[in-house]
């Protein structure tokens, strides 16, 4: 019985990776509730009691695991006939091409919760400052300058990896939020929304802004937060205000004065 639940765990494992990238398109995201993942989890809870029985249900828990079978099997013919579909086929072929705004166009027909972002606000891309783990807890201020600086040099990049919702490997974006609290980052650059050439979206409900293209170049402003929320730098404020003043320092040095506090 052993080596069927263990076969068991695999395909649920299987299925919901299958599942999760099943969900992010329009045309199959609520069969993938029911289909996919309701019957996972309850052939996944019937597993759980069956390896806790006395005397197993070894016939049952073979059907169940041929169940998974055709469950992975269909998940997986689910994606690929929405890959194979006009519109998706029509997106990959712009999108390689570089006609990004025909991209935007399909988008919202592909990817599930996606919606055309109608009030935008000053957008927001993270800027990371955390140290390699077992060195020190935050980069040098200058290690940041230089990490902004090739963000305006080269755009900001599309997330990696895939989101989980929005895009996927042949369809990327780049992702903003309007909410910088959100991002729980206390250095962002900020954009401008009608500096970004391209159509804005908003993945529903989260409130994160998609914009599909590689690399998205637009002028930038860098921002720093007044407060931050890092237990670090929550007992000691004097640190994070010095890092701020010596991240400003750097950052005029490179020739980028413009920086926001707020």
């Amino acid at each position: 019985m052993g080596d069927l639940l263990d076969e068991g765990a695999r395909l649920i494992a299987e299925l919901g990776g299958c599942y999760a990238r099943a969900r992010r398109y329009r045309a199959i995201a609520a069969e993938c509730e029911d289909r996919y993942l309701g019957r996972a989890l309850a052939i996944g809870s019937a597993m759980r009691e069956w390896s806790r029985a006395a005397a197993p249900d070894h016939p049952a828990c073979a059907a169940a695991i041929e169940e998974l079978r055709k469950l992975a099997s269909a998940c997986e013919g689910a994606i690929g006939t929405v890959h194979a579909s006009a519109p998706y086929r029509a997106a990959v072929s712009a999108w390689n091409e570089g006609r990004l705004h025909e991209v935007a166009a399909l988008a919202p027909a592909i990817f599930d919760a996606i919606e055309p972002l109608l009030t935008p606000r000053p957008l927001h891309f993270a800027v990371s400052v955390a140290g390699r783990r077992g060195g020190e807890h935050f980069l040098p201020p200058a290690s940041v300058a230089e990490r902004i600086i090739e963000l305006v040099r080269t755009g900001l990049p599309a997330a990696d990896p895939v989101p989980e919702l929005g895009a996927d490997e042949s369809l990327r974006a780049v992702v903003l939020d309007e909410d910088p609290e959100a991002m729980e980052a206390p250095i962002t650059v900020l954009v401008a929304p009608e500096d970004v050439p391209w159509p804005l979206f908003r993945l529903e409900p989260a409130g994160e802004v998609f914009v599909y293209a590689p690399r998205l170049h637009a002028r930038m402003r860098v921002r720093c937060a007044l407060e931050v929320r890092d237990e670090w730098w929550a007992i000691r404020p004097e640190a994070y205000a010095d890092y701020v003043a010596e991240l400003e320092r750097e950052l005029a040095a490179r020739g980028v004065e413009d920086v926001e506090r707020g």
